[in-house]
């Protein structure tokens, strides 16, 4: 056969093996047949505003309802309250499907760190997969996603920020599965219980965490098979200061670039004297602590064995009583010089305090069929993220 001949033969094959369409069209195609619900910015779907479906989705709903967000810039300030469980946000492309909006705080009761967010989830039992949250404002905090609720699960998505990206409310648990987030100072904080599986941190410098864990808590937040990074152009970072007493922030098995400062963790008013801060068997370059041990603090291989999802998310974690709450809102809230309002907000979710978890956790994304087609048609944001 001549070349003209062979090359013909590759073309048809190829068509055969790899069919002329786009993947994420034929992903939306798939994602449009089990959606309850679609919102499209262009009024092709059933609503224009990601609000709107959220109201109209059936209140205390006993099965998931699957909202599907077609490609686009949604500029809404998204809250998801206590009375709407069980919702699931499924975009059509983990990079141009966004959720944004751009408040940030004025040290006001009406805009604050905690009124800031883009998008706060109230209600628990709920996934987000293959979007974007983000919040693009400067200058102060300026929360992208608030999570207040419990069971709160976020596949392949991208969180964005500068200032506080990512805030957990106590009393909460939440799973990122394969997730980017970025942010420059403090970006994931909060005092909630939450686990970072196979995710790419992306820090634009200074501190990445500022965990607040109640002091009887056994985990914080908990890092595995992740990846910290900054751009080229950022300066050195730090992996967490503690903004309470007792926060708790471990990594296991993560990648560390260069641009880690060598001791690692950050000091903060003192409380660096109380925190938990751990790694264990972490790589790469910035991994290298020697001078620093008694700072960059190595688990055992015992404690290490303790991290596992069972426990992490288990009810054992929260032991009884409201000592979570009043110690930490009668020493840090109430009286607030610079934000006195604090006592009357923080905490609450629809007005209430959240409830104190009472039954076991295990995330179950690998069974859910709209992660599976996500899988199937999109690229991890790292390398290491779970099969």
């Amino acid at each position: 056969m001549n070349l003209r001949t062979n090359l013909i033969i590759l073309l048809l094959a190829s068509v055969l093996l790899f069919p002329a369409c786009s993947p994420d069209r034929s992903l939306a195609d798939e994602l449009e047949k089990k959606a309850d619900m679609i919102v499209a910015s262009d009024g092709t779907g059933d609503f224009t505003k990601v609000m709107d479906a959220i109201h109209a989705a059936p209140d205390n709903a006993p099965e998931p309802v699957v909202i599907f967000i077609r490609n686009g810039i949604y500029h809404e300030k998204i809250i998801v309250p206590n009375q709407k469980p069980n919702l699931v946000f499924i975009g059509e492309h983990a990079d141009s499907t966004i959720l944004t909006f751009d408040d940030r705080s004025h040290y006001t009761r009406e805009l604050n760190t905690f009124t800031s967010h883009s998008v706060r989830v109230d209600a628990s039992n709920i996934t987000f997969i293959n979007l974007t949250i983000q919040n693009p404002a400067r200058g102060s905090q300026a929360v992208a996603l608030h999570g207040n609720g419990d069971r709160q699960t976020f596949v392949h998505c991208r969180i964005t920020g500068w200032q506080d990206t990512y805030y957990s409310d106590m009393r909460s648990r939440n799973y990122f599965l394969d997730c980017y987030i970025e942010g420059a100072t403090d970006f994931i904080f909060g005092f909630g219980v939450s686990l970072f599986d196979s995710c790419h941190i992306h820090s634009l410098g200074n501190y990445v965490t500022a965990a607040s864990t109640p002091q009887h808590y056994q985990f914080g937040q908990v890092f595995r098979n992740c990846r910290f990074d900054t751009p080229p152009e950022a300066e050195k970072f730090t992996l967490g200061r503690p903004w309470f007493d007792y926060a708790r922030t471990v990594l296991l098995h993560c990648t560390e670039s260069e641009k880690l400062v060598p001791q690692g963790w950050g000091a903060w008013g003192g409380r660096e004297s109380t925190c938990f801060y751990r790694e264990y068997q972490c790589y790469g370059p910035g991994s290298d602590t020697t001078g620093y041990g008694s700072f960059r603090k190595q688990l055992s291989d015992e404690e290490a064995a303790q991290y596992t999802i069972e426990n992490i998310f288990g009810a054992a974690n929260f032991p009884p009583g409201d000592d979570d709450y009043l110690v930490y809102h009668r020493k840090r809230f109430v009286n607030h010089k610079n934000e006195p309002y604090l006592e009357d907000i923080v905490f609450r979710a629809d007005g209430d305090w959240p409830v104190k978890p009472t039954e076991n956790w295990v995330p179950d994304i690998a069974s859910n069929p709209l992660y599976r087609l996500v899988k199937q048609h999109t690229l991890k944001f790292i390398d290491s993220a779970a099969d």
